[in-house]
């Protein structure tokens, strides 16, 4: 795990604020 790609940490950060993102909005936009 020496040789990690940016773009492969850039994607997970991008996926993951995504996924994170959307499910705080869809509980915020419930309630």
């Amino acid at each position: 795990m020496s040789d990690v790609d940016i773009s492969e940490v850039v994607l997970l950060v991008i996926v993951f604020t995504v996924g994170v993102g959307g499910f705080i909005w869809a509980a915020t936009k419930e309630d």
